[in-house]
């Protein structure tokens, strides 16, 4: 392969995962924005303040994300605190948890020192990896804990879950385990990938009762 082949191909992932990370941002914003404007003779103030202020988050997420990826992905921690992100995430995805039930169980953890754009990245993936693998009316659960020298992130659907074998594999480049090979098979590579830049991990798991769990780690 010469270097020409080897740039251009850098250059085509660069570009696949660009797209692929801004989807759900962009698809945010628009549930939002079409949420806002469809109800705004039926909210009350207080609650389309909150739909606005959720809609500007996003907004503003979506242009560090487009900042970010355009100064070579660097990361740029800070003290972040993950219980409050979580919350912020869960509610700007709202129009996107279509008839799903996000269970929050967030218990007090120290700050980490995190990228919060890209944490948020992540539990962005994971949000929707479980909305799209499982049946409406099941719910998702979202963890925050500590254990010892790490802090951890989980996310749990009740869909069919991962089998085994295949756990390691999920986390590859461009896999695809859904039957009909539907999706880009990126959201985890690209999440695991974040997690390790922080010097974490995500990592999955078989819970008991069935479905899928993924974890991110976090020192702290």
């Amino acid at each position: 392969m010469t270097g020409g082949q080897r740039a251009e191909d850098g250059l085509e992932e660069l570009v696949s995962v660009f797209v692929h990370e801004l989807k759900t941002p962009i698809a945010a914003v628009q549930g939002l924005a079409a949420t806002l404007a469809r109800s705004l003779d039926e909210l009350d103030r207080e609650t389309a303040l909150q739909v606005a202020a959720a809609l500007e988050r996003s907004a503003l997420h979506l242009g560090q994300l487009v900042r970010s990826f355009h100064a070579g992905l660097p990361l740029n921690p800070e003290p972040t605190e993950l219980a409050l992100l979580v919350r912020d995430t869960v509610e700007e995805l709202e129009p996107l948890l279509v008839d799903r039930q996000v269970e929050l169980e967030l218990d007090e953890v120290p700050r980490v020192s995190a990228d919060p754009v890209r944490i948020r990245q992540v539990l962005t993936n994971l949000l929707t990896n479980a909305v799209r693998y499982t049946p409406a009316g099941s719910p998702i659960d979202v963890t925050l804990r500590q254990a010892g020298e790490t802090v951890e992130l989980s996310v749990r659907d009740h869909g069919p879950g991962i089998p085994p074998e295949a756990a390691e594999r999920a986390f590859d480049r461009y896999a695809r385990l859904r039957p009909d090979g539907s999706g880009s098979g990126l959201g985890l590579y690209v999440s695991r990938e974040l997690a390790r830049a922080h010097g974490g991990d995500l990592v999955t798991g078989q819970p008991e009762g069935g479905g899928a769990l993924f974890v991110l780690r976090l020192p702290r």
